[in-house]
C-alpha cells in the first residue's frame, strides 16, 4: 500500500546487460571538448569499485555543497531546486526537469554533466568523477532468501549524516535499515528488448513503455510518454528508495539521485551498445536514431564558475 501511494506521488510529478561486460562510462566527449578545450576526459566507475579515499573526496564534495547558501547556484539545494522543488518563491531556473517523454534522457545527462563539474570543483579534487549505482553488484541475499539490491554501503555507515553526507534519514526505514529492491524495480530485461521505437523522433506516434526512451514531446515537466527506461528502473527505484527520492520535487536532495541517474545514463550508452553488437555488418538503428527537434533542443543550467551555460542535444550525443 505505501508503495502504491509512493507510486502515484512520483509520477504525480514526474541478464543482456551483464553480457556486455560494461562496467565503465565515459562523459560526453562533444561536451567535453566544446566548453572546456584541453579538459580531459573523466571515467565513472561502479560506486563499488571506489576506493575508500575517493569515496572520502565525493563526501568532501557534498559537505561543500551543503555549506553554500540555497541562492548559489552551485549549493547542494539549488542543484537539487533545478530537478523540481516545493520551495518558493521559486528561481526561474527551478523544476525544469523533463519527465515524461524522448527528452528525459538528453536532459538528465546534461543536468549530471553540469552537476558533476560543480562537485568536482567543491571537492578541490580534479580527478573526481560522479560513481554510478549498478543495482546488480549490490545485490545480496537476505534472511529471508530473497535477492534484493541494496543501497551501497557508503549510502548507508555510518549512519551519521554529520559525519557521513551520503546517509540521509529521508529515505523509507525499510531502506535505511539494509533492505533492498526487488528484481521487478531494477529489472533491465524489458527495456533492452525495446528496439528502433526509441524514436528520438516525432515521425510515428508510440505508447510509452513500447519505446525504450518515450515518445516525441516538447519538453515537459510531467508529462505522461514515458518510455520503459523512465519507468523500470527511473520510477520503480525513486519509488523503492522512499522519502525524498519517492517525490520528484525533492528527489535530487538524497545523494543516491546522482548515482541512480548516472546508472540510466550508462544504460542508454549499454542500450545503443546492444545494436552495435547485434548489426555488425549492417546499419545500427539505435546509433542514429535522432530528429531535429531532439537534437536542437537547448537546456540551461550553471557551472562550477556560477555561470549560465546551454547545451543542446546535438552537443551529447557521443559518450566517448
Amino acid at each position: 500500500m505505501k508503495n502504491s501511494m509512493m507510486r502515484r506521488a512520483f509520477l504525480k510529478h514526474s541478464g543482456i546487460l551483464g553480457g556486455l561486460a560494461f562496467s565503465e562510462l565515459l562523459l560526453p566527449k562533444a561536451v567535453l571538448e566544446s566548453s572546456r578545450p584541453g579538459q580531459s576526459i573523466y571515467t565513472r566507475k561502479d560506486i563499488t569499485r571506489m576506493t575508500d579515499a575517493e569515496i572520502e573526496v565525493f563526501r568532501r564534495g557534498v559537505r561543500e555543497m551543503r555549506r553554500r547558501p540555497s541562492s548559489d547556484p552551485t549549493s547542494w539545494i539549488f542543484q537539487a531546486n533545478m530537478h523540481g522543488t516545493n520551495d518558493t518563491p521559486a528561481h526561474r531556473a527551478w523544476n525544469q526537469c523533463s519527465h515524461g517523454g524522448y527528452l528525459f534522457l538528453a536532459w538528465h545527462r546534461m543536468y549530471l554533466y553540469f552537476f558533476e563539474r560543480i562537485l568536482r570543483a567543491a571537492s578541490e579534487d580534479t580527478r573526481f568523477s560522479l560513481p554510478y549505482w549498478n543495482y546488480e553488484t549490490t545485490k545480496r541475499v537476505g534472511a529471508d532468501g530473497r535477492n534484493l539490491s541494496r543501497l551501497p554501503i557508503p549510502f548507508l555507515e555510518p549512519r551519521n549524516p554529520t559525519t557521513n553526507p551520503l546517509f540521509i534519514i529521508e529515505r523509507d526505514p525499510y531502506i535505511t535499515d539494509g533492505g533492498g529492491l526487488e528484481d521487478s524495480a531494477i529489472s533491465t530485461n524489458h527495456l533492452f528488448t525495446r528496439d528502433m521505437l526509441f524514436r528520438f523522433s516525432s515521425a510515428t506516434p508510440i505508447t510509452g513503455n513500447s519505446s525504450f526512451g518515450g515518445f516525441a514531446t516538447a519538453h515537459t515537466h510531467r508529462g505522461s510518454g514515458r518510455g520503459a527506461v523512465e519507468q523500470t528502473p527511473h520510477n520503480d527505484v525513486h519509488i523503492g528508495i522512499g522519502g525524498w527520492m519517492g517525490d520528484s520535487n525533492t528527489s535530487a536532495r538524497d545523494p543516491i539521485f546522482w548515482l541512480h541517474h548516472c546508472n540510466l545514463d550508462r544504460l542508454w550508452r549499454a542500450w545503443q551498445l546492444v545494436d552495435r553488437r547485434l548489426f555488425l555488418g549492417g546499419t545500427p538503428r539505435r546509433f542514429d536514431p535522432y530528429d531535429s527537434r531532439w537534437l536542437e533542443s537547448r537546456f540551461t543550467f550553471y557551472d562550477e564558475e556560477r555561470r549560465e551555460v546551454s547545451l543542446t542535444g546535438r552537443d551529447i550525443v557521443n559518450t566517448e
